[in-house]
């Protein structure tokens, strides 16, 4: 069917739209969950307070790098926090699943190779006593160094992606048309 696309667009146009439209939409897929949780979350649960750190109860996040998000706003800034963070994880992974799918042509594989490189990655970075590298930890990052170490660690996974993509998606297209 993009046969009947590209007569209308270019290459390049098509091979754009359809990154960014499969970013957005592993995005939204994984981020959705979350912010319905977090607008659950803010109806029915109390606010986390600096009451509750004085009685000695503490939330999953103290002592990460996101303990200086669980208070401001009751929680909300963090709760905004996971909802942007799971949403860069969709992109992240779903171009990495677009990146597969463009050098795997059975929609089989394309669809279980980044669960597959997900649990892969983990694997090897926990054998490796390097558990910072994990993937896991770029959904609820509780061992990482900081912000920063997150945000350069998504982009190196997506720039990778997008050009493995960019690469061998307008191969296929220039051979196949």
């Amino acid at each position: 069917f993009y046969k009947y696309i590209l007569i209308r667009v270019s290459r390049k146009k098509y091979l754009f739209s359809r990154l960014v439209s499969n970013a957005v939409a592993g995005g939204i897929t994984t981020a959705m969950p979350m912010l319905i949780l977090f607008g659950l979350s803010i109806v029915l649960c109390v606010p986390y307070t600096k009451e509750h750190l004085k009685m000695g109860i503490y939330s999953p996040v103290h002592g990460t790098i996101l303990e200086q998000l669980e208070l401001p706003g009751g929680g909300v800034y963090f709760g905004v926090t996971i909802v942007l963070l799971s949403f860069a994880f969709g992109v992240v992974w779903s171009t990495l699943g677009l990146a597969v799918s463009s050098i795997i042509t059975n929609r089989y594989v394309a669809l279980c190779a980044p669960f597959v490189i997900f649990f892969a990655m983990h694997l090897f970075f926990s054998g490796i006593k390097l558990e910072v590298f994990s993937p896991v930890n770029t959904i609820l990052p509780d061992i990482l160094p900081s912000f920063g170490f997150l945000i350069v660690y998504q982009l190196t996974m997506l720039i990778i992606s997008t050009f493995v993509f960019l690469i061998f998606a307008g191969r296929r297209l220039k051979f196949e048309l």
